[in-house]
């Protein structure tokens, strides 16, 4: 499955793993959890066409959401994930990705709860694109 390749990618990174040690997750991050953490959202997945049908292949994006307590480590882990991600050709859990390429390294806008005097976590989000055969 491509969501879970993804997520194997950015477990076994050393980079990624220095900051967000094993928090990457699917859709939502846990309750309450304020440690840096990676969450995956998948935006899109496309069948590949050829003239003769289905071509085997799936076009997509991964949204790639970087959390952390401080607006500096939200960016740090986004630049490892990007640094991970970027570029990657080859197979993980049995996804054969033809390429990951990253685009849009963007602020996630934060919301300061009823209360609090800062922000319970700030945010980076990384699209990153793909073609990969499962």
């Amino acid at each position: 499955m491509i969501d879970v390749a993804f997520l194997q990618l950015l477990s076994n990174d050393d980079e990624v793993e220095a900051i967000a040690d094993g928090r990457v997750y699917f859709d939502v991050r846990p309750q309450d959890e304020r440690q840096p953490s990676i969450v995956l959202n998948l935006i899109s997945a496309t069948p590949g066409m050829t003239f003769q049908g289905r071509g085997g292949y799936v076009n997509g994006r991964m949204q790639v959401n970087c959390l952390a307590p401080t607006k500096s480590l939200a960016k740090s882990l986004a630049q490892a994930a990007r640094d991970a991600l970027d570029g990657y050709v080859g197979t993980t859990d049995g996804t054969m990705f033809s390429y990951i390429l990253t685009q849009n390294f963007r602020d996630i806008p934060v919301v300061v709860l009823p209360g609090a005097a800062t922000p319970a976590s700030y945010g980076v989000s990384v699209d990153a694109l793909f073609m990969a055969a499962e």
